[in-house]
């Protein structure tokens, strides 16, 4: 399998990462509080159940795999 073909496939993937979608359709001071959370080393297990009362259908493993592998990278 090429690159271009395994690019296009992650690309699929992300778009079907729920945090990702439902990240995107926060307002900017929720996507700040988030991002804050985050940068200031806080707890994300706590910041998953604050989530998921603010509506986040993600289970706890996909959150963690949208922290460490999609969202910090989208910020640097």
């Amino acid at each position: 399998m090429g690159l271009a073909n395994r690019l296009a496939e992650y690309k699929s993937y992300r778009t079907q990462c729920k945090t990702c979608t439902w990240y995107e359709e926060l307002n900017p001071e929720d996507k700040e509080a988030f991002d804050s959370w985050l940068s200031d080393k806080r707890s994300v297990s706590g910041l998953f159940k604050l989530c998921q009362e603010e509506g986040l259908t993600a289970t706890r493993s996909p959150f963690r795999d949208h922290v460490n592998n999609h969202h910090h990278k989208d910020k640097t």
